[in-house]
């Protein structure tokens, strides 16, 4: 069946006027179809059949509301969340992309659809879409690596270590959190640093052997060792690690605290192990309300970071009883309430007379909770320009539009903060409505890789400087340094030295051929200081 999948999608990709449509009950081949689709891969599914027809669109709607729901869209990079099975790597693996759907979209696509979408294809395995990618103008920096180890892909690191693709010890750190034991020794062997955050991500993961292998291998540890055991739960490798002299210290209390392992923290304590105030205060955040009264009844300290951490995490039961117990609490109890949304919370510890300022009103428009905010306000809750300047980071349009209205003030950090994350339509009201600005936001749009935000500043007349191209050098955004310096934005010698920092050998190239000023001294020895070989290298081989 897997054959025969394989030669369905070749054909139907080749078929740009091929029209299936779902037939009336009775007749046999859409069901026929419709079985053979269904065992095809989720992307498949969602992009190939549902390209052909609007029937079969209607057909893989379900499929491709999931797929968004798990993975984003298709070239949208995902941001994850803070649970640690939920991440950004988890989520551009949810779905694969089908050659021919990339192979179509490519040259509408900006340089960072492009990158996410190496960047998938990385995470599901696809060797040849991620070759393809990089041979037509894709530009992915150590992510690659790191995204392909995530999910234990040798092939497609065989694949981008061979074409030059730059790798870091992050992606020693993820091989080692998913178990990936036959990643982690060819990464090892290929030369990536296997440095303490390859033994910090065994731990996490719980994984024993695998960190036995990687201290036999010559691999360091430190304190964060335990620390990522006690988080993951895994106290037969903390009490390994613990063992073999591995140091430990407040942290792996304090980590246990958070992941809600009680029996790790008993264990802890019982063998030594130092805690402070903020193992109350990491356990009051993930709700762990026995854990939190376990460590209270035993003497453990606790601070207004307790409540604060109670009220972030919307735990109110376990605030409630806190502050009965005598925890002391203070503003940021009800800013941290604001920060989640948590309104019931924010009202009841208003009522209880904790205190608040103007950190409240800042985030609540940070999170974008208008309602929360619009509540503070008229309880007299004050509030500054920050506001404003949290709700055009946030892209929270709604937010920034109300707060004018009702008088909050505002400064240049308003256009910095959507200029920085590329909200466009926020900078351009901003700047139509009269929030000064500075050559600040050309930076901050070069910086995030927001060339569009950095055009629409040009246009309406944003000055620009030397930080500009700094800038976009540091983030390793060659399309905006290109575009600003081909559009006269100068540069100086910290252009070159922030590209001999983050190790992009193809914009070092452009910028020098093109008359970037430099110390090629001090480049070379930053390059050669950062692990960057290539960059080095290229350098000794270049003339004055």
């Amino acid at each position: 069946m897997g054959a025969v999948c394989s030669v369905l999608v070749r054909a139907l990709a080749r078929c740009s006027q091929l029209f299936v449509s779902p037939g009336p009950k009775g007749v046999g081949h859409p069901a026929i179809l419709e079985a053979i689709f269904q065992r095809l891969p989720a992307g498949a599914q969602c992009m190939t059949v549902g390209a052909l027809s609007r029937s079969w669109r209607a057909w893989a709607a379900p499929v491709r509301a999931e797929l968004q729901l798990r993975g984003g869209a298709p070239f949208a990079a995902p941001t994850g969340s803070t649970d640690p099975t939920d991440t950004k790597y988890h989520r551009l693996a949810a779905f694969e992309l089908p050659q021919w759907f990339l192979l179509r979209a490519w040259p509408r696509l900006t340089a960072r659809q492009r990158r996410t979408a190496v960047l998938r294809a990385a995470s599901t395995g696809d060797a040849e879409a991620v070759l393809w990618a990089l041979d037509n103008g894709c530009d992915e920096g150590e992510e690659l690596c790191t995204a392909a180890a995530f999910n234990g892909h040798l092939d497609v690191l065989r694949v981008a270590r061979a074409v030059g693709v730059p790798w870091n010890e992050d992606a020693c750190w993820v091989a080692a959190w998913r178990g990936h034991r036959a990643v982690l020794r060819w990464l090892h062997l290929g030369g990536c640093q296997l440095s303490s955050i390859a033994c910090e991500g065994a731990a996490l993961g719980g994984h024993l052997e695998l960190l036995r292998w990687a201290r036999a291998a010559g691999c360091p540890w430190n304190s964060f060792t335990c620390a990522a055991a006690a988080q993951g739960g895994h106290q037969e490798v903390l009490r390994w690690a613990h063992d073999s002299g591995c140091p430990w210290d407040g942290v792996a209390c304090n980590a246990a605290a958070q992941g809600g392992h009680l029996g790790v923290l008993e264990w802890l304590r019982s063998a030594g192990c130092p805690w402070s105030a903020t193992t109350c205060s990491a356990a009051a955040g993930g709700g762990h309300f026995a854990l939190l009264r376990w460590a209270h009844t035993h003497g453990c300290e606790w601070d207004a970071a307790t409540c604060a951490a109670a009220a972030e995490g919307g735990h109110l039961e376990l605030l409630r009883w806190a502050h009965s117990e005598g925890c002391p609490w203070d503003a940021t109890t009800c800013s941290a309430a604001a920060a989640g949304g948590h309104f019931e919370i924010l009202q009841w510890a208003h009522g209880a007379g904790c205190p608040w300022d103007e950190s409240t009103c800042t985030k609540a428009a940070q999170g974008g909770h208008l309602g929360l905010l619009q509540w503070a306000r008229g309880e007299g809750c004050p509030w500054d320009k920050s506001t404003c300047a949290e709700a055009a980071r946030g892209g929270h349009f709604d937010i920034l539009q109300w707060a004018r209205i009702a008088g909050c003030p505002w400064d240049v950090e308003t256009c910095h903060a959507a200029a920085e994350r590329g909200h466009l339509g926020v900078l351009q009201w901003a700047i139509f409505a009269g929030c000064p600005w500075d050559a600040a936001v050309c930076e901050q749009a070069a910086k995030g890789g927001h060339l569009d935000v950095l055009q629409c500043g040009r246009a309406v007349g944003c000055p620009w400087d030397e930080k500009t191209c700094a800038a976009a050098a540091a983030g390793r955004r060659l399309w905006v340094l290109q575009w600003a310096h081909e559009n006269g934005c100068p540069w100086d010698v910290r252009t070159s030295l922030a590209i001999a920092i983050c190790g992009h050998l193809d914009m070092l190239r452009y910028a020098l051929m093109d008359g970037c000023p430099w110390i090629r001294i001090l480049c070379r020895a930053t390059a050669e200081g950062l692990g960057h070989s290539d960059v080095a290298a290229w350098i000794d081989s270049h003339p004055d």
